[in-house]
């Protein structure tokens, strides 16, 4: 095959490492959680195959590493404009973030405390786990929390 030159078989394991997330991410709701994780473990199918045609590949290991790059970012992007499909402790970052933010201490006020009625929204307060329990996250973990809480706010 010359060089640079791409054929489906050599594409088609980037391909769908890039499109299956999102299939999964948009039917999630549907499946319980055993199938979803089942179907998550069931990725790994084209991503071996995946590696084991870059391994033989007599590609450009710069542009093989580039089509890998692209297809873990194509493969992201539907997982993160998705609701949060094993966890919810997500709300609970993004609320204890901006009350840290607002210059409260969420380690003294659980989220249903009164003092924190400003502090809530009809987006991300309904969702929290566990409302009537104060913060359980390290302190140094609340950088991270509250960065994203700058733009968002």
């Amino acid at each position: 095959m010359p060089e640079g030159r791409h054929t489906w078989r050599d594409l088609a394991p980037l391909i769908a490492l890039a499109i299956l997330p999102g299939v999964l991410a948009a039917l999630a709701p549907s499946m319980p959680p055993a199938a979803l994780v089942a179907a998550y473990g069931a990725l790994f199918i084209p991503y071996a195959w995946a590696l084991r045609r870059a391994h033989r590949s007599e590609l450009d290991p710069r542009r093989l590493a580039l089509a890998i790059v692209l297809a873990a970012l194509a493969a992201r992007v539907p997982l993160t404009l998705a609701a949060p499909l094993l966890s919810d402790d997500l709300y609970r970052y993004v609320w204890d973030g901006r009350v840290a933010h607002a210059g409260l201490n969420p380690f003294l006020h659980p989220p249903s405390s009164d003092a924190l009625a400003h502090v809530r929204d009809a987006s991300v307060w309904p969702l929290i786990n566990h409302p009537e329990i104060p913060t359980i996250y390290p302190p140094v973990s609340y950088t991270h929390l509250t960065l994203p809480t700058i733009y968002s706010v």
